[in-house]
């Protein structure tokens, strides 16, 4: 079972996330996170 502490990682490798405008959409649509 899954709770509000469980916490994880995310690696997303694609450079267009940085690079085109749809990448950006799809990390704002994220919850907070902390960016390394």
């Amino acid at each position: 079972m899954r709770s509000e502490t469980d916490s994880g990682e995310i690696h997303i490798l694609d450079k267009r996330l940085r690079t085109k405008r749809y990448g950006q959409q799809l990390i704002n649509s994220l919850p907070p996170y902390r960016q390394q």
